[in-house]
């Protein structure tokens, strides 16, 4: 594994109130439209600057600071590990000690898989241990700027943050992790990264829209175009197969669609019949916020 240490000079005061947010639970409103409208917004209003300091063959220090957020200390340090496998992952470690609290986190980013989640452990002056997780999904992004929500494993709580248009909150210090973290990502694996850090939210939001899609006509049996076409003129019948396929397709398998929007595009065979041609494959093109662009049957 390559290591690269990252010293954080940042401020005492970031703790003061950061178990003091109370967020919508994402898990009370499963009928919403849009479920991440009710997130709670983490500060990232502040700016850091990164210098490294020194370096060997696989360790490099960085010093971080952030003379906005008040008193700097040397006691936030984060350690990146990336895997020299086939696995491509990256794993962010990071400790802050203050006179009362002990915080550290552990921010994975597997790009295969397309998993992102945070694991923060704080530990009170008294000795009390809390341990909480959080599934990390990206919305949009403007270069190394990026939305993302942070969603309480266990009680469903929600929180956005947002680097494009940084709004004031209580607990940015576990924004500034996940926000250098997903820089590097993005850095060092570039297209890959993108896909990793939306595709499953797009994913996940393309199979909520498909009762919504109207396939196109031109994409219908009947139609007397030559284009690729489904074994049939029902939509309810053409969208079920659309959404098996989406059910069943994997962030693995994606690729960046050609467009100046960020949009992805995918094939899924269902072993069956689904083009008048004899196709059994689905090739599907959805946009980073899952608005499905378009579907039809391919070889």
């Amino acid at each position: 594994m390559k290591k690269n240490l990252i010293k954080l000079l940042v401020a005492t005061l970031l703790f003061t109130s950061i178990a003091g947010v109370s967020p919508t639970a994402f898990a009370e409103e499963p009928k919403t439209e849009d479920p991440f409208e009710s997130a709670q917004p983490i500060d990232v209003n502040f700016e850091e600057s990164v210098e490294e300091v020194s370096s060997d063959d696989d360790t490099i220090v960085y010093e971080v600071t952030a003379e906005e957020l008040g008193i700097n200390n040397d006691s936030f340090k984060m350690v990146v590990e990336e895997s020299t496998e086939e696995a491509e992952e990256m794993t962010v470690y990071s400790e802050f000690e203050t006179g009362y609290l002990s915080f550290a986190s552990e921010l994975s980013i597997n790009i295969d898989t397309g998993d992102f989640h945070v694991t923060e452990e704080q530990t009170s002056e008294t000795g009390q241990v809390t341990e909480t997780t959080y599934d990390i999904f990206f919305n949009e992004i403007e270069g190394e700027n990026f939305i993302a929500y942070l969603i309480d494993r266990n009680t469903g709580e929600l929180y956005e943050v947002n680097t494009i248009d940084a709004q004031a909150s209580a607990i940015p210090v576990l924004a500034l992790v996940l926000k250098q973290g997903a820089k590097w990502a993005i850095k060092k694996y570039g297209k890959k990264a993108l896909i990793s850090a939306f595709g499953k939210y797009a994913l996940s939001n393309a199979i909520k829209k498909v009762a919504k899609l109207t396939v196109k006509d031109k994409h219908l049996k009947s139609d007397k175009r030559g284009y690729q076409k489904f074994n049939t003129d029902s939509q309810t019948t053409a969208k079920g197969w659309i959404k098996e396929a989406l059910q069943k397709a994997s962030v693995s398998n994606f690729e960046i669609n050609d467009n100046e929007k960020l949009s992805f595009k995918f094939e899924v065979n269902l072993g069956k019949k689904v083009g008048t041609k004899g196709e059994t494959k689905i090739r599907i093109v959805i946009g980073y916020d899952g608005k499905i662009w378009t579907a039809f049957p391919v070889k």
